[in-house]
């Protein structure tokens, strides 16, 4: 829902600065609108693994923004063999292969469901680190 809202407003803004717009009528721009919109809840996960591991919102918002935020940020930056074989497998740019806004001819595009993978392995690590932290902790 939140991805459609986030197409819609966009073309609104566009179309009010006589902006050329388009409609989600092409299949590949349906595709990444419906996949953004399907794994925008995963990466709470990811925060809520880090949280319950730092063992504060304070920390876990910080440490997730700078996981999802810098290397997409900075990894242009970085020759095309560390982009090809580190970059890729962080969360951010595997997120960004699965919803298809990384481009096939860039080093760090991978396919769709290794990407899918690299995501739910992400995911699965923060939350499995998560519960065995708890379960090992007093309190």
């Amino acid at each position: 829902m939140t991805a459609f809202s986030a197409f819609l407003a966009s073309q609104a803004v566009l179309d009010a600065f006589d902006m050329p717009t388009a409609g989600l009528t092409d299949a590949e721009r349906l595709r990444t609108t419906l996949l953004l919109g399907a794994t925008f809840p995963l990466f709470p996960l990811l925060t809520l693994g880090l949280g319950v591991l730092l063992r504060g919102s304070a920390g876990a918002i910080t440490a997730s923004l700078a996981v999802m935020l810098l290397p997409p940020m900075f990894g242009g930056l970085l020759p095309a063999d560390v982009q090809r074989h580190v970059l890729r497998y962080l969360p951010a740019s595997a997120w960004d292969n699965v919803t298809g806004i990384t481009s096939p001819d860039l080093p760090g595009h991978m396919d769709f469901w290794p990407a899918l993978g690299v995501v739910a392995a992400w995911i699965a690590l923060c939350l499995g680190a998560a519960l065995w932290a708890l379960h090992r902790r007093d309190v």
